[in-house]
């Protein structure tokens, strides 16, 4: 998958001047700087496994209202302004409500987006009856683009407010060893106080 990658310095200036759009009280902080180094050009060396596996994604991991989601949503405001089009955003409980509005059409273009990222991971339920069977859609969607991340055809990124640990107890061994493949971790300082309002 082709993907633009900026400058570092043109990327923290749009941060902040989409940010201050998107929210007066933005302040870029940690959680700005994370994102800026892993979708600036010289992302490599600020990520060393981006060298073996470029189309790794990142997940966030960290405590509620920090500024995970607000970030993604600026980057993904400079993706669209410079490519034309901006990743896809969707909250994990978001995917099962629209699942049942929509079924298995609705996954299968999550399954298909290039750029997908899914917010609140581990938000959702453990599992939901689908036809009588219990099935995590979570699951089942990662396994899938995992799948097309294996042929270089997609990314995918996520926040969560779990800890590994947490995230083990909520999806099985397997795809969490598919995870440690797909995803950058960067876990975001605890001391962060929430900057919800």
């Amino acid at each position: 998958m082709k993907k633009t990658y900026l400058n570092i310095n043109y990327l923290a200036k749009e941060f902040l001047n989409i940010g201050v759009k998107l929210k007066p009280q933005f302040k870029p902080d940690t959680i700005t700087e994370v994102l800026v180094k892993f979708f600036c050009s010289q992302r490599e060396e600020h990520f060393p496994s981006l060298k073996i596996q470029p189309n790794k994604g990142l997940i966030l991991m960290g405590f509620v209202g920090v500024g995970k989601t607000l970030n993604f949503a600026i980057y993904r405001s400079i993706q669209a302004k410079v490519d034309g089009i901006g990743m896809r955003i969707i909250s994990s409980k978001e995917i099962e409500t629209q699942f049942k509005q929509e079924g298995e059409i609705f996954i299968q273009s999550l399954i298909d987006a290039d750029e997908l990222m899914i917010d609140d991971l581990g938000a959702e339920s453990k599992s939901i009856k689908d036809f009588g069977n219990d099935r995590n859609l979570i699951s089942d969607i990662l396994i899938q683009r995992y799948i097309r991340f294996q042929r270089n055809e997609c990314i995918t990124h996520a926040t969560t407010n779990l800890n590994v640990e947490l995230l083990t107890q909520h999806y099985d061994a397997r795809l969490i060893d598919r995870m440690k493949e797909m995803f950058v971790l960067k876990k975001i300082n605890t001391e962060t106080k929430s900057k919800r309002v």
